[in-house]
């Protein structure tokens, strides 16, 4: 209907141009803007002004439709109505400069166009004189205003002018009570026949007599998914009876994706072509995504798993960020770029070198070289958003947004996608890939078109020179996209159709499946909150826009008017609440004794319905059948490791956690990732330590370098903490010998706070909670120097100092050489293990003492002195370490902590327990030599050594150990 009117206002009056959508909502803003209005204050932020402007601009066409004037709204009552009254006037005048007029009350001005001046070039193209209307009870005073005038001029022509055909019912009512459809129509036809009776000749209403629409059928489902899974069905059933798929319509609530998507997927299964009047959101492929990602990004903050989503997208060619021209190459440096960033602890960004930082320090901690480029990939990334964000106004922002897309490729598939997407059809015989492509490329075309709408907009009303901001034609695009891509109205030869009550009036069909017919389907659609019931009131009776009720009863009507047009009616609804009451058709058919199947929500029960393959071979399984080779294997692997949990003297086997290696290449191979076998290829401390723990926690964090990570924000995790405190630390220490130490405290104090505070970049501008976050490592760090101060006995020599390849001796790696006594009995193995790390401090003896002190900083608990050699090894290790390097006859080992109040302790507190722990060299190196060689033999079982090393171990989302197991101590108890 409305484009009937534009067409038709075309003709008559091709002077006159329409504003478009985004015009509308753009002259509303500047409305807004243009001065200021009494009791209204704009919001600050662009976007959420944006969003203002977008519900006033929904409350004024509304109001126009229904022929509400700003005198009209100056003479009511209210705050709102003052508003809308003055944004209404202003708009008029934005538009009457423009030469523009608002399609939302365009019959008014086809009205006077018609009335002006004679219509025969229209009433040819319409081929008739006599003008029957079908299929609408939704009259709005713009709908009337023009009709009325296109009457006259039809019966000047010699006509009978316009004839509107409005359904009778015949039989029982749908809804409950029975007089609400019956209601809805007399309502609409009294006003329309009270309205055309002042007029000498006006319009005259046929009545249509229709049948009640009794449903032959009723699906009942536990969820959207199953209730979908019907329909398809359904629908499938159909059309094996011979039913042509465009004689059969799917009939909806709404047409938002929460609402569609379980049914394109079911239908999409099932391999039903269908049709909706609009496509899905483009946000709600990746490629959309994607592409606005990127102005979300240039709006801000950046976010990590933005960034990640973004490289991750597929269609999206990053060469330009990770210098690849190569479509295979992108895409593989740019996953592993993605995968390398879930490892950094920064979630928010507000300038974009936090993010940069903090992958620079992963990547230099893990010591992988290899990775070297992703910080300048990263850079290069956030360089090309900075470019987006620094554009001054809209048609240069998207210039850049558009410029930037197009060397991405982003909507542009490659030969190489096209031609993998055409040999997986042709081995697959189905088009999966090729659809998602196409969607992708339609959702990439709808932002970029949504966005040169926005700038044409502002070019129509002389802005094309006003500054703007990208956060606000951020907003703009969205809200212009947000409807999704139009493919048209009506129906598609070969296709099933999707579509709304009101679409459906006066259509005859075969079959109808009325979906969504819960508690609240078919209600009347949201009120803005713009027109309350007061302004309502005081609007002149001729200008009222139609009330919740009366919008409710027309809905109502159009639906019994859809259903009454179809030969074979099925109703579906779906709920999760059993004492939810469904829709009032449901609750009549069911009276009636209709027919109903239920669905279950899941799709493997033996009552699911089966509308592809899969879903045919799920149920089987169910039903108990043999399961494919591929499936058995899988559910024996699953209850072998079953068995191997449940107990604990179980041996390993290849699916819980023994690698066989009885190929020597894989032997090799296995080794050279763990490492320890070389002295350039070393393995941490800290790795070995976590295998003392638990073999597969070590060889998970060693060789798949999983980690788990607690998102930081502007603050950090207490992982996080501790890295600043040690940068601090080492920083603070090394200026507060360099000032003299213990010779003069305050400048080594003075000292050390300045270095410190560079050394984390406290120094410089950061967000609040960051620089908190800086501040408070910095105040431990000088906690830290002030204890070593006030120390007798040993003064400060090393920070931070690595042993490994990457330092020469000798703080080398540190070997590990076979000890007497492995391998049960046999001749102990000739291969050394080799070791590196980081230890925090080194201290020297005082007064030439040949003694030498180790230091760990700790910023949580402090490990008991009992499992010193056994499971924490990182004191005796490092000792070693130090023993070596220095030639010290006595080797010292000890733990400075800081509590939450900031006070500073060292653990153990007495000399002889600190060289206790040093002096457990030998175990430790026994035990790392044991860890190692159980690791290079293939043995990585999720057995911990104490049950509370799960709760904090990283790989614990990789690992398919129970929660809750059986342990040896439980056996060896009976319990």
């Amino acid at each position: 209907m409305r484009a009937f009117v534009q067409g038709a206002l075309a003709m008559v009056e091709p002077d006159c141009s329409l504003a478009s959508n985004a015009v509308t909502r753009l002259v509303s803003r500047v409305a807004l803007e243009a001065g200021p209005i009494a009791g209204v204050d704009l919001p600050d932020a662009p976007a959420e002004r944006v969003a203002f402007a977008d519900v006033v601009d929904a409350a004024l066409g509304r109001l126009r439709r229904a022929g509400v004037r700003p005198d009209h709204l100056f003479q009511a009552e209210g705050p709102q109505a003052a508003l809308l009254a003055e944004v209404m006037r202003r708009a008029d005048e934005i538009l009457a400069q423009k030469s523009l007029v608002d399609p939302r009350c365009a019959g008014f001005v086809l009205s006077r166009a018609l009335r002006r001046g004679p219509c025969d070039a229209l009433l040819q193209e319409m081929s008739a004189y006599d003008v029957t209307l079908s299929g609408m009870l939704s009259f709005e005073a713009d709908d009337l205003s023009w009709l009325e005038a296109l009457h006259a001029r039809s019966r000047e022509a010699g006509g009978r002018g316009l004839v509107v055909e409005m359904p009778l019912f015949s039989g029982e009512s749908l809804f409950d009570p029975t007089d609400l459809d019956e209601e809805a129509v007399g309502s609409v036809a009294t006003v329309l026949e009270k309205r055309w009776s002042e007029l000498a000749f006006g319009p005259s209403i046929d009545w249509s007599p229709l049948g009640d629409g009794a449903a032959a059928l009723v699906l009942r489902a536990a969820g959207p998914e199953g209730e979908a899974r019907a329909v398809a069905a359904e629908v499938l059933t159909a059309l094996g009876s011979g039913v042509p798929p465009e004689s059969i319509t799917i009939l909806v609530p709404a047409l938002d994706d929460g609402t569609l998507d379980p049914l394109r997927a079911a239908l999409s299964d099932a391999r039903i072509p269908f049709h909706e009047p609009r496509g899905p959101s483009p946000d709600a492929s990746p490629e959309g995504r994607a592409a606005l990602g990127l102005f979300a990004l240039a709006s801000g903050p950046i976010t990590r798993e933005r960034v990640i989503d973004i490289l991750r997208a597929p269609g999206l060619h990053a060469g330009i960020w990770v210098s690849e021209r190569h479509e295979r190459d992108a895409e593989a440096k740019a996953a592993l770029l993605a995968h390398r960033l879930r490892d950094v602890p920064v979630e928010v960004d507000r300038t974009g070198t936090l993010l940069v930082d903090n992958l620079r320090a992963v990547i230099e901690a893990s010591g992988d070289t290899d990775e070297a480029w992703m910080p300048a990939a990263l850079t290069r990334m956030l360089e090309s958003i900075a470019l987006l964000a620094a554009g001054q106004t809209r048609a240069d922002i998207a210039a850049r947004f558009g410029a930037l897309c197009d060397k991405l490729d982003l909507g542009r598939p490659s030969m190489g996608e096209l031609g993998a997407a055409l040999r997986v059809e042709a081995l697959r015989g189905r088009s999966l890939a090729l659809r998602a492509i196409g969607e992708g490329q339609a959702a990439v075309r709808a932002i970029r078109d949504a966005t040169r709408a926005v700038v044409e907009a502002a070019a129509m009303l002389g802005l094309a020179d006003a500054p703007a901001r990208v956060e606000e034609l951020y907003a703009e695009v969205r809200r212009a996209a947000s409807q999704g891509r139009s493919d048209g109205g009506g129906s598609r030869a070969s296709a099933v159709r999707i579509a709304r009550p009101n679409e459906l009036c006066g259509i005859r069909y075969e079959v109808l499946i009325v979906t969504g017919l819960g508690p609240g389907g078919y209600g009347p659609e949201a009120d803005g909150g713009l027109i309350d019931e007061r302004l309502w009131s005081t609007l002149p009776a001729s200008a009222r826009p139609p009330t919740a009720r009366e919008r409710d009863r027309i809905r109502r009507a159009e639906l019994a008017w859809a259903m009454g047009g179809a030969r074979r009616v099925v109703v579906s609804y779906s709920t999760t609440d059993d004492e939810a009451a469904p829709h009032a058709i449901v609750t009549r058919a069911l009276r009636a004794k209709t027919p109903e199947r239920v669905e279950p929500s899941s799709r493997v029960s033996r009552a699911a319905s089966r509308i592809d393959p899969r879903g045919a071979e799920l149920v089987l399984l169910s039903a108990g059948s043999a399961p494919a080779p591929l499936i058995a294997d899988r559910v024996s692997i699953e209850r072998a490791r079953l068995a191997y949990f449940l107990d604990p003297r179980a041996d390993a086997g290849p699916f819980t956690g023994r690698i066989e290696l009885t190929d020597p290449e894989l032997a090799a191979h296995l080794r050279a990732c763990v490492g320890g076998d070389m002295p350039a290829r070393p393995i941490a401390v800290t790795h070995i330590e976590k295998a003392a723990g638990c073999a597969f926690a070590g060889f998970a964090r060693r060789v798949w370098r999983t980690r788990r990570q607690e998102d930081a924000l502007e603050a950090a995790d207490p992982r996080e903490r501790g890295t600043q405190v040690h940068a601090a630390t080492a920083a603070a220490f090394q200026a507060a010998w360099e000032a003299g130490g213990r010779a003069n405290r305050r400048k080594a104090l003075e000292a050390a706070r300045e270095a410190a505070m560079r050394a984390v970049g406290a120094d410089k501008e950061a967000a609040p909670l960051r620089r908190e976050l800086l501040i408070g490592a910095v105040d431990v760090a000088l906690g830290f120097v002030a204890h070593g101060l006030d120390e007798q006995g040993f003064s400060f020599a090393l920070a931070e100092q690595p042993f490994g390849p990457s330092v020469a001796a000798p703080w080398d790696a540190l070997p590990i050489a076979p000890m007497p006594g492995e391998g049960e009995g046999a001749p102990a193995p000739s291969a050394s293990v080799f070791v590196e790390g980081k230890i925090d401090r080194v201290d020297r003896g005082d007064g030439g003492k040949s003694a030498a002190r180790v230091v760990d900083y700790k910023t949580g608990q402090i490990p008991s002195k009992s499992e010193q050699g056994t499971l924490h090894l990182q004191l005796p290790l490092y000792a070693a370490a130090v023993a070596r390097a220095t030639g010290a006859e006595e080797v010292q080992a000890l733990y400075i902590g800081a509590d939450k109040r900031g006070e500073i302790s060292a653990k153990p507190a007495k000399e002889p327990d600190r060289r206790a722990i040093a002096d457990k060299r030998l175990d430790a190196e026994r035990t790392a030599r044991r860890v190692v060689l159980s690791l290079w033999d293939g043995h990585i079982e999720p057995r911990p050594v104490k049950g509370d090393l799960c709760d904090r171990c990283d790989a614990r989302d990789v690992c398919r150990r129970p929660a809750v197991v059986p342990g040896e101590a439980d056996e060896e108890g009976g319990g």
